[in-house]
């Protein structure tokens, strides 16, 4: 850029400085500032404990229909986890188990229902797989690829089936 539109271009900004701020003798209000704010607190309460599976590597838990769902995950290190999706018995706190993944293959992630359906991510193979909600079955309905990043055509694809 030459000399002559640099000058222009300063001239310009300290027009607008200069004119803004006249004849406004309004202060300008400032957000406050987050850190300075006092937190909300919540108050909450045990009204019973359950038990839970202290061997499943827990990676979603949800209530759906009045049920409580649990998916877990299987990582290597951990021989004996399963990639599992399944109702939890409150009286005992193991699953029942519905649908698994074969761990050699999938490391099953969260779970959400949605729309009569149950997606369940994985982790490493960027795979969702899609369930009928109402007959959960080892056969899924369709199988949806993603990446770590939402781009357009995983928003389409996922409108498509949703």
């Amino acid at each position: 850029m030459k000399k002559v539109g640099i000058k222009l271009v300063v001239v310009a900004q300290i027009l607008s400085l200069t004119l803004g701020s006249c004849g406004s003798e309004k202060k300008a209000e400032k957000s406050p500032d987050p850190s300075t704010q006092a937190s909300n607190v919540i108050n909450y309460g045990v009204v019973k404990p359950y038990p839970h599976d202290t061997t499943a590597f827990t990676e979603g838990l949800l209530f759906y229909e009045g049920k409580l769902y649990e998916s877990t995950g299987s990582p290597e290190e951990l021989g004996q986890t399963r990639s599992l999706v399944g109702e939890v018995d409150l009286n005992t706190g193991q699953i029942t188990k519905k649908l698994e993944l074969d761990r050699n293959k999938y490391f099953g992630e969260g779970i959400v229902f949605l729309n009569d359906k149950l997606y369940w991510l994985t982790y490493k193979s960027k795979i969702a797989f899609i369930y009928n909600a109402s007959a959960l079955s080892m056969s899924y309905l369709t199988v949806l690829f993603f990446t770590n990043s939402l781009n357009i055509k995983n928003l389409k694809v996922a409108r498509s089936i949703i």
